[in-house]
């Protein structure tokens, strides 16, 4: 990552200064959401750069949200938690490189919100699985952000919801010394090796999942695998 952008109205946000230190980029005032597109235009591959960018905004719909699920199939009831959005990595197959307008990172800094979604969904006291990987992959924001270990302790403090984190990294280091009841999952998309070189670039390779994997499994944590898309 290599610009930040924040809404200019956000340039005094805690979350903004936590980031700023944390990355030591100067950030820019975004007045207009047309500079975001007029720094992808020069660029040439948007796509590409898109992926150098960070965006720090507001979610201006709600957090919490059911999974819409795919037509003619049987929905598991995922429940999607939308903080951040796009990816740093480059899957061939990737559908958030061509859903995502404009396809930068994107932030969102109102957390408060977000909190507050969650502990009313809690308060509901109904079986519930919600995971951060839909919208981007949950761990790669970890080298700017403390957001999961602030979801791992809040969902360690209740017994009705349990947290997915789906990810193709190893960025794990942030979880291994909190108090997590076994309410979060950690879970891995997983492919071949030659799958991996081909047509995942920029992730962790095959084995390196699954040394993280198991470093998470030695500290309690549940583990999920996900074989998708078979290729």
């Amino acid at each position: 990552m290599k610009q930040l952008i924040v809404d200019a109205h956000l340039m005094d946000h805690p979350e903004v200064d936590r980031i700023v230190r944390k990355t030591g980029l100067v950030p820019e005032a975004l007045q207009d959401q047309a500079r975001v597109y007029s720094l992808l235009k020069r660029s040439g591959d948007p796509w590409k750069k898109g992926k150098d960018i960070l965006w720090l905004t507001e979610n201006r719909g709600p957090f919490l949200k059911k999974c819409p699920g795919t037509r003619d199939y049987l929905c598991c009831g995922y429940q999607i938690l939308h903080f951040g959005s796009y990816c740093t990595m480059d899957c061939a197959y990737c559908i958030l490189q061509g859903y995502f307008h404009p396809p930068v990172l994107q932030y969102f800094v109102n957390q408060a919100k977000m909190f507050d979604e969650l502990r009313t969904a809690f308060k509901a006291r109904t079986r519930l699985r919600i995971g951060t990987g839909e919208f981007t992959d949950s761990l790669v924001w970890d080298a700017w952000t403390d957001l999961t270990p602030q979801l791992v302790e809040l969902f360690a403090g209740q017994n009705h919801a349990v947290l997915e984190l789906k990810t193709k990294t190893t960025a794990v280091s942030k979880l291994e010394n909190l108090q997590h009841r076994r309410k979060t999952i950690l879970a891995w998309s997983l492919n071949t090796p030659r799958v991996i070189a081909s047509q995942e670039r920029g992730t962790a390779a095959l084995g390196a999942r699954l040394e993280a994997a198991q470093r998470c499994a030695a500290r309690g944590y549940p583990l999920a695998f996900h074989f998708d898309p078979m290729v």
